[in-house]
């Protein structure tokens, strides 16, 4: 029940009935995913934490003025 509603699987589902994806290419990019991911958490992990006075700055709230 839960592959039926989870998009990602399904996606990789169809482009393997369709030809477009194998094993190897789905496991690969799959691993490029999680090496981007620990890439950014150790970013975030190291990195300082912003200034709270810019905590309204480039929000948008729907004001034109």
């Amino acid at each position: 029940m839960l592959f039926r509603s989870d998009p990602i699987a399904r996606w990789e589902e169809a482009l393997a009935v369709a030809g477009w994806l194998d094993e190897a290419l789905r496991d690969g990019t799959w691993e490029e995913a999680r090496a981007e991911v620990a890439a950014a958490e150790e970013f975030a992990a190291n990195s300082n934490y912003p200034d709270p006075s810019s905590a309204m700055e480039a929000v948008f709230t729907g004001d034109s003025a």
